[in-house]
């Protein structure tokens, strides 16, 4: 079955027998798996989260190869398109976690944005905060949410700082956002 077309392996993807379907697949994904996870790398740049895109892609072909493919272009050129736009995807969704998370530390108190130690009333309100932060989410959260409130750092400054991988920080910063929209802390803030 190796010495298949790429167009052969596709229909016997598509037929009834699970086991021609599973290991059509398996050729497909051993004849491209290396240039995609090279591709995929380049375009995030090595980071944490290349593999869990690179199985993303490779759930996408499967369920798009058996329900609606339709071979226009080159199996290869369709691959690259997919694994760019999950890529593209992914950046878009970092890109408006960071300026969501940007404005979180800025709704706190304007001046925290100006200047983190010019008030003793915001340093009390972040601290404040930060207490509610621990004891609903645990130290870990502390952790980031101290280094994102008073020391100011983006998410990347963050994952570089605990040596964690962004997506945990965005993970994190995404529990504070919603501790953040909780009852809880938008007393705090209002007041």
């Amino acid at each position: 079955m190796v010495e298949k077309s790429d167009k052969e392996l596709i229909s016997i993807c598509k037929t009834s027998d699970k086991h021609s379907q599973k290991e059509a697949f398996t050729i497909l994904m051993r004849r491209y798996e290396e240039k995609i996870r090279w591709y995929i790398s380049q375009k995030l740049r090595y980071s944490d989260v290349s593999e869990d895109i690179l199985q993303d892609f490779w759930i996408r072909i499967w369920n798009e190869i058996r329900s609606n493919y339709i071979e226009q272009n080159s199996f290869s050129s369709w691959l690259y398109t997919i694994a760019r736009n999950l890529c593209f995807d992914y950046l878009r969704k970092i890109n408006q976690e960071a300026r969501s998370f940007k404005c979180m530390r800025d709704s706190i108190d304007p001046a925290l944005s100006a200047n983190p130690d010019s008030d003793i009333e915001v340093s009390d309100t972040i601290e404040y905060i930060l207490q509610c932060v621990e004891s609903e989410l645990g130290k870990e959260c502390l952790r980031i949410g101290e280094l994102l409130l008073k020391k100011n750092k983006t998410p990347k400054e963050i994952a570089d700082a605990l040596s964690i991988p962004l997506q945990t920080v965005y993970e994190r910063l995404h529990k504070l956002k919603k501790l953040q929209q909780s009852h809880k802390l938008k007393e705090v803030i209002q007041e």
